[in-house]
């Protein structure tokens, strides 16, 4: 797996309250384990929210199972992932599958060819850190 790196850099796509939100679901959040999520965690529209604890939410974050606030971030999520969308990318991953285990990903639009099966990461990938989260991923349509 090869990516090809454009010259273009991605508009940063702002996420309004979503960015909040360490977790955001649209109808159930699941934990199974020890999980510490350091930012909101929050569904809607549906209100379902399970294992919590063991996992915990550190302060100032909060639960929002179903209320105005996790409805908002879902609103400004689509509006997010409608702009990032319409972008070009700025990375092209070729190759079956697709492993991005292990590697730090800066800010950017990543395109990955649907048609290949994402192999689960050997090491957790890092996304480097921006004061405003300015990355995503995407899946190609053939």
């Amino acid at each position: 797996m090869s990516p090809t790196r454009a010259e273009a850099v991605a508009t940063a796509v702002p996420l309004g309250t979503a960015g909040n939100f360490g977790v955001l679901a649209g109808s159930t959040v699941t934990n199974t384990g020890p999980t510490t999520v350091e930012r909101n965690v929050g569904v809607a529209p549906g209100s379902a929210i399970v294992g919590f604890p063991p996992g915990a939410v550190l302060p100032p974050g909060t639960i929002h199972a179903g209320d105005a606030e996790a409805l908002q971030a879902q609103n400004d999520l689509t509006t997010a992932y409608n702009q990032a969308a319409g972008q070009a990318p700025d990375v092209t991953y070729t190759g079956n599958p697709v492993e991005l285990g292990g590697q730090t990903l800066v800010p950017g639009v990543y395109k990955v060819p649907v048609s290949a099966p994402r192999s689960p990461a050997p090491s957790p990938s890092t996304a480097r850190a921006t004061p405003t989260p300015s990355g995503c991923s995407r899946s190609a349509r053939r």
